[in-house]
């Protein structure tokens, strides 16, 4: 019975991942190239158990903004649209929304590089409707907080990058308990030239308390992203996700495409 619960209880949990989905994306750790930037993308995930298997199309949409050079704060707002099916089931609709604020901030390291950092915390608001099957949201508010880190090379080609996120339940929905959940991973990507950057890393999420603690999943992640030469405000980025290890969790294939554009001046 609890892996065939888990098969439905999936779809609720896509929106506490669906902006951790891109938590391990190039140079997030650093400040956009503008102060106001726009990410809309197409997501396909496909979660198998022993029961059965979903599949889900999910389009994010997400809103970033920054200020200040060295030190300054950052804030980002995440509202997804999905399209869910479990065996028989299908639904549609709006997600949760997620809201977070907080400081960032660079260092020179100059020969050496730079660091890039961003901590923000924030919360889920639960919009999503939980009476369709498979449920829209969690129905539940979660407080959210975490960091980001970005290492550059002096010549800003190679990069290392890391995301931390801690998710906590704030309130139960109809009276059951829900698991906290750490999201966590990194990639190192590379700039071929003024057009292409490709990367590659792992990530996870781990499960405490209540009665899936100890759950986890890891998955490897490859990625690549295209600029437009002519307008590089505009770019392209697809990103291909497959678990690699699993404990009680559904084994997972995601496949992303991803389109960004800054606004306002550099």
């Amino acid at each position: 019975m609890r892996k065939e619960a888990r098969g439905f209880a999936v779809a609720a949990l896509l929106t506490a991942s669906t902006v951790s989905e891109k938590a391990e994306d190039f140079l997030i750790g650093t400040r956009g190239p503008t102060p106001l930037q726009f990410d809309h993308g197409v997501n396909y995930i496909r979660k198998e158990t022993q029961s059965g298997a979903s599949d889900n199309f999910i389009q994010s949409n997400v809103v970033k903004y920054w200020t200040g050079k060295e030190l300054g704060f950052f804030a980002i707002g995440a509202l997804p649209y999905k399209f869910l099916k479990s065996r028989d089931t299908e639904s549609s609709g709006f997600g949760d929304l997620t809201l977070k604020l907080g400081p960032r901030g660079t260092i020179d390291l100059h020969n050496f590089g730079s660091f890039h950092w961003i901590a923000a915390a924030g919360t889920a608001i639960p919009l999503g409707d939980t009476d369709t099957k498979p449920a829209l949201g969690t129905g539940r508010y979660d407080f959210k907080g975490g960091f980001t880190t970005t290492y550059l090379s002096h010549d800003k080609k190679d990069e290392m990058t890391t995301a931390f996120e801690y998710n906590k339940p704030l309130t139960l929905h109809n009276g059951k308990p829900a698991s906290d959940e750490i999201n966590a991973g990194f990639i190192v990507g590379k700039k071929l030239n003024d057009n292409w950057r490709i990367g590659a890393g792992l990530r996870g999420t781990y499960k405490i308390r209540e009665k899936d603690d100890g759950d986890y999943i890891t998955k490897a992640r490859i990625l690549a992203r295209y600029t437009f030469s002519k307008n590089p405000m505009w770019h392209i980025e697809i990103i291909g996700d497959k678990s690699i290890k699993t404990k009680y969790m559904p084994d997972e294939t995601m496949g992303s495409i991803l389109i960004r554009y800054n606004f306002g001046k550099k």
